[in-house]
């Protein structure tokens, strides 16, 4: 598991808020509200923004709009 710290602060994409459950080996298992829980790398979960404004232009995991 890496040391770096990771911003456990709700993200955003165009489908809305995802927020963080748990890290490890590198992944980041996340949710969205009502919703089943996926993974994502460590290195997704930085990239996503952390406002809903900036994150409406985002998708994630093979999702389009």
């Amino acid at each position: 598991m890496s040391n770096a710290l990771i911003d456990q602060a709700p993200a955003y994409d165009h489908l809305g808020k995802i927020t963080f459950m748990v890290r490890s080996g590198g992944y980041v298992m996340c949710r969205r509200p009502r919703c089943m829980p996926f993974i994502l790398s460590e290195k997704e979960w930085r990239r996503l923004p952390k406002t809903e404004e900036e994150g409406a232009s985002v998708c994630i995991g093979g999702w389009t709009r």
